[in-house]
């Protein structure tokens, strides 16, 4: 029992850092928020499940009923993680609401009636599991009828979401738990790869040496805090109250570790920090496909308002950055790139504008301009309910109001993929 229990422990620790850190990668990408919160309620499972095959008795009871509640919820949040994987041009992401208005409501219930014997556990687990398999196999199609370049890794760590799923919901009774509890850890550990890998290529980031970074800060976080317990343990037997508090300080540590960089630094200091980490000082500009160009000049659109973020876009190193400084004779570090990037991306969206005296045209003509000037310049977004007409300018109000009406969310999001691809050709001509 110590072995499993170690191990439990040790996987425990190894899935709370890994939920923790796709999480801060950037919580609004919803592939990397549903697989880390998937990570983190399975780390919370396990844990749990320690406690159970330590408690005595009557004492086992509430953490063996929240173990058996959490070890679903891996499988209910990586069902949306399939659906946050679809090409944004999709028309399958109009899922995206039932999943998450009624989907998750709908199966929570299913899974407290199930805790509760008021609903049998095969049909809780065709419940779970067959939305999954459906949207595993709709996230494929879709990835073939779109020719996404990362279509087949897409595929995988898919399929790898659907095969973690049902290996949690199928009872494991017939097999050693030490065996599930390895098998299960290696699993993990291709997916967070997997998905950390996928989000690194989008950002065209270096990944090795942030992700490297930050398990190395929380093994050293862990050992230094769980050690401490871990010799009381010794000393004093494996209790249930030991274990709780060995786990609390240990998921405790991870989440100070993961999240103090955005803690602790001033934007200005975490912009630095993630150029530092995530850019590829080999990158040449001269040699990347054109696909990749657009994808970067796209994130770094949506980024103009997140000088951290901005900071960490491949395109602060494009010699047309360094060309402008050094001709007003500035300092080239990595704020001035960041904010030289922010001016010349700026003044490419002023260029799509249509010669006129007026701010705002509902026009085709406008349509690229005002897909990218009034959400990332002028800071409104259409699909935010609580932005108020009052607090805008009268053409900001006017765009809003005729993006709420006449803009679906697919086509504002087709018109930003054409903006994108338009201004990164005019930054290849420049350069």
């Amino acid at each position: 029992m110590k072995l499993t229990l170690f191990s439990l422990v040790i996987l425990f620790c190894f899935s709370f850092w890994l939920g923790l850190y796709l999480i801060q990668r950037d919580w609004r990408q919803g592939y990397l928020r549903m697989a880390g919160l998937g990570l983190v309620t399975y780390a919370l499972a396990l844990g749990f499940r320690a406690l159970v095959l330590i408690a005595p008795g009557d004492a086992a009871f509430l953490p063996d009923f929240l173990h058996r509640f959490f070890i679903y919820q891996p499988a209910l949040l990586w069902a949306g993680g399939l659906l946050y994987l679809l090409p944004e041009e999709s028309r399958s992401r109009e899922l995206l609401p039932v999943y998450k208005y009624g989907q998750i409501l709908a199966t929570e219930l299913l899974i407290i009636f199930s805790l509760l014997g008021a609903f049998p556990k095969w049909g809780l687990v065709v419940a779970v599991g067959l939305p999954i398999f459906g949207y595993l196999i709709v996230l494929i199609r879709e990835q073939r009828r779109y020719q996404t370049e990362s279509r087949l890794a897409l595929a995988l760590v898919g399929t790898i979401f659907f095969g973690l799923s049902m290996g949690l919901l199928i009872p494991n009774d017939f097999f050693p738990q030490l065996w599930v509890v390895l098998a299960m850890g290696g699993d993990l550990l291709v997916l967070g790869l997997g998905i950390a890998i996928h989000d690194a290529f989008q950002e065209g980031h270096q990944l090795r040496r942030a992700m490297w970074y930050s398990l190395q800060s929380a093994f050293f976080v862990c050992l230094l805090i769980g050690g401490q317990v871990v010799l009381a343990i010794m000393g004093l037997g494996v209790r249930l109250t030991m274990l709780t508090l060995l786990l609390g300080l240990l998921a405790t540590g991870i989440a100070i570790v993961v999240f103090a960089p955005h803690l602790r630094l001033t934007r200005t200091a975490e912009a630095v920090q993630n150029s530092a980490r995530n850019l590829d000082p080999a990158l040449d500009f001269a040699t990347i496909p054109t696909a990749d160009f657009v994808r970067y000049t796209r994130r770094a659109l949506s980024y103009l308002d997140d000088l951290p973020k901005l900071a960490s876009s491949p395109l602060t190193q494009l010699p047309l950055i360094e060309a402008r400084l050094s001709d007003r004779q500035a300092n080239i570090d990595t704020l001035a790139r960041a904010n030289e990037l922010k001016k010349l991306l700026i003044e490419s969206i002023a260029r799509l504008k249509p010669k006129s005296d007026s701010d705002f045209e509902p026009t085709d003509a406008w349509r690229y301009y005002n897909a990218v000037y009034f959400p990332y310049v002028a800071g409104i977004k259409p699909a935010r309910r609580r932005q108020m007409v009052t607090d805008l300018a009268d053409h900001e109000a006017a765009a809003l109001e005729w993006f709420r009406r006449e803009v679906p969310e697919r086509t504002l999001y087709n018109w930003q993929n054409k903006a994108a691809e338009l201004i990164a050709i005019s930054l290849c001509e420049k350069q």
